[in-house]
């Protein structure tokens, strides 16, 4: 019993496709944008706005917080592209740069130190045969996930990355 498979073929250079619109665009000239959507200035390739007006675009939308009803110290200023661990460590950096503080930078997101134990169970899963079940052939794997969780909540090591929702309001 032979199957079909339905494909489209380029008509410049012959390659296959599953689907007729990649095909037809297969050969066709890509029109790169290399002008900002907002401004109209200039951008990276395979970029459609500037930094400036990105930068502008996340502060409009994003929720503005006083750094005074901030929760969390670190911040992330996008015009250095540094992390600071508080705003007296974001003057600092500016005050030895002879620049004057910007009104304004990103809060940030808590990335806490856990391990995943199903992650671990799966990769060690993916060592055993083929229908291997950890949940149906682990013993006590319930005091196992016990013991990770209550170790997880002990870890005190953190990370941070960027929120670019939170807009922290440094001259209050």
């Amino acid at each position: 019993m032979s199957k079909e498979i339905k494909a489209w073929k380029c008509d410049k250079c012959g390659s296959a496709y599953m689907n007729k619109l990649f095909a037809d665009d297969c050969c066709k000239e890509k029109i790169e944008i290399t002008l900002c959507r907002v401004c109209g200035g200039n951008v990276d390739k395979n970029r459609t706005i500037c930094d400036t007006c990105l930068s502008e675009e996340r502060y409009q939308k994003g929720r503005k917080i006083k750094y005074s009803e901030y929760d969390l110290e670190w911040l992330y200023d996008d015009t250095t592209d540094r992390y600071f661990a508080d705003i007296d460590a974001l003057d600092d950096w500016y005050a030895s740069e002879n620049l004057e503080l910007p009104k304004w930078c990103y809060g940030c997101n808590v990335i806490p130190f856990t391990v995943s134990i199903e992650s671990a169970l799966e990769s060690s899963s993916d060592d055993m045969y083929e229908d291997f079940d950890y949940t149906n052939e682990s013993v006590e794997l319930e005091e196992l996930i016990d013991f990770v969780e209550k170790w997880n909540e002990k870890q005190t090591a953190k990370a941070y990355d960027i929120d670019y929702k939170k807009i922290i309001l440094l001259k209050e």
